[in-house]
């Protein structure tokens, strides 16, 4: 799922659960339309190895957002929030 800042959803595509999320990321990415505003998406550390796929395919800068190495319990990830909020509103 690609979410906005507001939360609003810009691309969904359902997979089989044997689809690793980076190979899910290339087929929704691949099925949106141009969208010249964006500049720089957002996503957790399963989307790393496709960092340069994005930027050489769409001039995207993907950043990860990672968990600090070797800190124990919760750790407020920043930009997590956008997602964690958009599946409680469908969770409503």
């Amino acid at each position: 799922m690609l979410v906005d800042p507001l939360g609003l959803i810009w691309g969904l595509v359902g997979l089989p659960a044997d689809v690793q999320e980076r190979d899910g990321a290339k087929v929704l990415l691949g099925r949106l339309p141009e969208l010249p505003r964006l500049a720089v998406l957002w996503a957790d550390g399963a989307y790393t190895a496709v960092v340069d796929w994005v930027l050489q395919q769409f001039g995207w800068m993907l950043t990860t957002i990672l968990r600090p190495l070797g800190v124990k319990g919760y750790v407020h990830l920043p930009k997590r929030w956008l997602v964690e909020r958009t599946f409680g509103w469908f969770g409503r």
